[in-house]
């Protein structure tokens, strides 16, 4: 079986969560190629028997040069996919955009993971302030390694029934986000 996770990372927080994913399911024998979006966006996913996705959470939204390339995806026939973010603090609907998205190329959607990623908030600073450092960390990688394991039963079951996006809670809104929120509306 092979598998095709896209990606595009910032801070490398992304890259690693997938790097993780791919490495569990090697272990299953699976041949796992990556490709990171902002190198290369050409993708032939009719080759492949799964197909993922990871992309940081960028400001609250969906960065466009992800938005861009989920949204030039040809037609995919009801494949099995998958996705997954990284973020700092919020993702909001993030995954119910990319979940979208997927849905409109014919996708079967077959789980979602979100875990913390390197955060660098830019603000007012010239080189910024690095939010949630450290993340991903050992915990989260090893909770995509499960992720994947959860993937894989997708292929060993008869039952081909869709996981549900399932959000946790987010804590209340703080006022960076406010702030931030009400800054990058005006710019779009």
């Amino acid at each position: 079986m092979k598998c095709l996770i896209a990606y595009f990372s910032q801070t490398n927080s992304t890259r690693k969560i997938a790097e993780s994913i791919g490495k569990e399911l090697t272990v299953y024998d699976w041949e796992v190629d990556f490709k990171n979006i902002k190198e290369d966006k050409s993708v032939n996913i009719e080759e492949y028997d799964l197909f993922g996705f990871g992309t940081p959470v960028y400001y609250y939204r969906l960065p466009f040069l992800v938005k861009d390339f989920l949204q030039s995806l040809p037609d995919l026939k009801n494949k099995p996919v998958f996705s997954f973010i990284t973020y700092g603090t919020y993702y909001f609907g993030v995954p119910v955009e990319i979940n979208n998205i997927l849905k409109e190329k014919s996708t079967h959607n077959i789980g979602f993971f979100a875990a913390r990623g390197a955060d660098k908030y830019l603000g007012y600073l010239k080189q910024g302030v690095l939010l949630s450092d450290g993340h991903p960390n050992k915990r989260e990688l090893t909770q995509a390694k499960h992720f994947a394991n959860s993937l894989l039963k997708y292929f060993q079951e008869e039952s081909n029934s869709e996981n549900i996006y399932k959000l946790k809670k987010e804590n209340k809104k703080g006022i960076i986000y406010n702030f931030e929120s009400l800054l990058t509306k005006a710019l779009s």
